[in-house]
């Protein structure tokens, strides 16, 4: 027989069952996928490493000099995936006897929990490590979803950026200002839900007959930030000797890729803070 305490007990390990998809780190690939995680992230690193090459490979290839030769190049990845699942189960319970024409018992809960992870990774390279690079070759880039893309427009950017120079509506190429920067982001956001709604009718009790019984929700954000700026040769910052050693990221364009570092993660807790 069925009875009350059973049908909450039932629904109860349900709930704890399901729910425990939301506290576990999520995986970054994506559910299915036969590639492992390492891979994927190898793969997106050298797309972006592609990019960059090849874009600073054209351009040079149809200009001797620009006003970038000595700058530097930041990249910084942002990797997010945030997982939420939610359990509402309900139960309307009607007991034996001429009271139960009169009389019904329905009761239900719902329980949610949610995990994020966030990965970043920052490299740099000077504009003539890329340059000495070359190419990359056309089959290696591995092309795909979000920023495996074949494309990501920073040879478009650039382009604009040389013709803002060459008309003189701007002038990046003043060595005595060390302040210019050039700024280029790329951010993917990926959003999928699923519910699942089942319904079990019994003689003397109904289960989640209203409502949905389980849903869950994944979000993926991918975000790159590509900083372009004078090194800490051209730019040590206020108050220091130009620095010896490998060339670092200048003053400016270190403080720029930490505030577009800062912007993105606030925007990005707002939007979680919101969704809750």
């Amino acid at each position: 027989m069925i009875t009350k305490s059973r049908i909450l007990a039932g629904l109860s390990s349900i709930s704890v069952l399901v729910s425990a998809c939301g506290i576990r780190v999520p995986d970054i690939q994506e559910f299915g996928d036969s590639d492992a995680q390492s891979q994927m992230v190898q793969s997106i690193v050298h797309n972006i490493n592609c990019e960059l090459r090849d874009s600073f490979s054209e351009i040079y290839s149809k200009r001797s000099r620009t006003y970038f030769d000595d700058w530097g190049v930041q990249s910084l990845l942002s990797l997010t995936i945030a997982e939420k699942v939610s359990v509402s189960p309900s139960a309307n319970w009607m007991p034996h006897g001429p009271v139960s024409t009169v009389f019904n018992l329905s009761g239900g809960g719902s329980l949610s929990s949610e995990a994020t992870r966030i990965d970043k990774l920052n490299t740099f390279n000077t504009v003539k490590e890329l340059r000495d690079m070359g190419p990359c070759d056309s089959k290696g880039r591995p092309g795909g979803f979000m920023l495996m893309q074949s494309d990501l427009k920073l040879r478009e950017w650039l382009y604009d950026t040389l013709a803002v120079q060459e008309t003189r509506q701007g002038n990046f190429d003043d060595k005595a200002l060390t302040k210019d920067v050039v700024f280029h982001e790329i951010k993917f956001v990926v959003s999928s839900t699923g519910e699942v709604s089942p319904a079990w009718k019994l003689t003397r009790a109904t289960i989640n007959n209203t409502g949905t019984l389980f849903s869950t929700n994944r979000d993926r954000t991918h975000d790159l930030q590509i900083t372009l700026g004078p090194t800490d040769r051209q730019d040590p910052g206020p108050g220091k000797v130009k620095p010896r050693g490998p060339p670092r990221p200048g003053f400016t364009a270190a403080n720029t890729a930490l505030s577009g570092d800062i912007a993105a993660s606030v925007a990005s807790g707002i939007k979680r803070g919101l969704e809750q």
